[in-house]
């Protein structure tokens, strides 16, 4: 699956600062850069991320967005935060959770030069659960893209990815959907602007 543009609307303002202040007001998740840190066969400097539900963003977001798909969708925050400023952080090659597609809008990048890179493996078709974690030794990459804020893109979910080269704090609101990507691509067929 290639990544989309979706020209959905901008999130509002309400919306946007309440992602921002719920993400950072999180306490760092240490635990989840200790694990990915072990997973990798070689040193890398993971960074501690989060990835939740928040019943005012479930509200706000289905309330500016759900009319925008027949199929149910829950609105989620992420952030991805570089522990250690001294070195780029990468949130190192995994697969998302309970989702099998996302539609993300990134308000804070991490920094100028962040790609995300996509790889040649993915989880099973019939694992909903996911999220699961490879070293990087054992993929081959087919894409990097860099996404930028004020746009919606529509990422295969069950596909590896990382994220590379996270300098500060990356923030995002995602849409996500347990369903296939043709499904949606049929749902949001008139927003498409185009492949990255």
């Amino acid at each position: 699956m290639m990544i989309y543009i979706l020209q959905l609307p901008k999130p509002s303002d309400d919306l946007i600062n309440l992602v921002k202040e719920i993400a950072l007001s999180k306490p760092l998740n240490l635990e989840s850069k200790r694990w990915l840190d072990s997973v990798q066969n070689t040193k890398v400097n993971s960074a501690a991320a989060d990835f939740s539900v928040d019943d005012k963003i479930t509200y706000l977001g289905k309330q500016e967005f759900q009319s925008f798909f027949k199929e149910p969708m829950k609105p989620i925050i992420g952030i991805i935060h570089n522990v250690d400023t001294t070195l780029p952080a990468v949130y190192p090659p995994h697969t998302d959770r309970i989702r099998t597609l996302s539609i993300n809008y990134y308000i804070e990048l991490g920094g100028d030069n962040v790609n995300t890179v996509f790889y040649d493996k993915r989880d099973q078709d019939d694992d909903m659960i996911g999220g699961n974690v490879l070293s990087y030794n054992q993929l081959q990459i087919k894409n990097k893209y860099k996404f930028e804020t004020g746009f919606w893109y529509l990422l295969d979910s069950k596909r590896f990815h990382s994220v590379e080269n996270i300098m500060t704090s990356r923030i995002m609101l995602g849409l996500s959907f347990v369903i296939s990507a043709d499904k949606i691509l049929e749902a949001v067929e008139h927003s498409i602007c185009q492949p990255c």
